[in-house]
């Protein structure tokens, strides 16, 4: 198993500046390596692209936007989601190593527009 931990920020340009913080590799595997998928009421999310050695799409994700984060608030009567605006955010990646992933790519989806924001030799 891979963790990759990254720091997201936006730059007074506005672009999404992705680093990688730290990685740790354990034994053993996820049954299920999906978790929180991006299905709430934002418009804008990561896709995660793992490739092989041979730069075949491996396996593709789709995350919350980490600068985006769905947040709910609650008065009285009612129940809100409301998304919330960061400048800085952290998030992890995780997937099953099988030895054969050479790389990733993190494009960020905004109104079906794709941008590669982050790119990364495994």
């Amino acid at each position: 198993m891979v963790y990759l931990f990254f720091e997201v920020e936006r730059a007074s340009d506005g672009k999404e500046i992705v680093k990688l913080t730290d990685k740790k590799v354990s034994d053993g595997f996820f049954k299920n390596e999906e978790f929180g998928t991006a299905k709430d009421i934002t418009n804008s999310n990561y896709k995660i692209v793992l490739l092989d050695k041979n730069n075949k799409i491996y396996k593709t994700s789709i995350i919350d936007d980490p600068l985006s984060p769905v947040f709910e608030s609650y008065d009285k009567d009612s129940m809100e989601k409301q998304i919330g605006k960061l400048d800085k955010a952290e998030f992890f990646y995780r997937y099953n190593d099988n030895g054969n992933v050479a790389e990733m790519e993190i494009h960020k989806i905004e109104n079906n527009n794709s941008t590669l924001i982050f790119k990364l030799k495994l």
